[in-house]
């Protein structure tokens, strides 16, 4: 989850928040990524998968393929996000998509000089920040 945390680093240049809030926004995108759920005819079956489907077991998901695991897991956590009352997207953080989209060249930047990205389970670009940055900037 180091991507999660290199591109939590960096929405803190536009919100002065505690960083948990930004953590729990980005995580289910940075899940997703992580186990190549987005990518069309993926396998579901990297390493950061696997771990995932560990996890959606762990915690009584039903997770008979990591392509199933990462799903619930994902699912779980959007679920107790919203059962916590937690921001859902930057607009929510009080952070409009013009002041996000303002930072958003920064924020890539940085992210993929950050220590913890380079640390991530797989390769990350700029085009993967900026999608995960698309699914919160709303």
């Amino acid at each position: 989850m180091s991507r999660e945390e290199s591109v939590q680093h960096f929405l803190d240049l536009i919100k002065k928040s505690r960083r948990g809030k930004f953590k729990a926004l980005v995580l289910p995108y940075v899940i997703e990524f992580n186990a190549d759920m987005a990518r069309e005819g993926a396998k579901h079956s990297n390493d950061a998968a696997k771990k995932y489907q560990k996890m959606a077991r762990i915690v009584g998901l039903p997770a008979p393929t990591p392509k199933v695991g990462v799903a619930n897991l994902i699912a779980e956590i959007q679920r107790l996000l919203k059962y916590m009352d937690r921001p859902q997207c930057m607009s929510e953080c009080g952070v409009s998509v013009e002041e996000f989209n303002k930072h958003r060249e920064e924020i890539v930047r940085r992210a993929l000089a950050d220590a913890c990205t380079q640390a991530n389970p797989r390769k990350v670009t700029a085009e993967d920040i900026n999608k995960i940055l698309d699914h919160i900037a709303k």
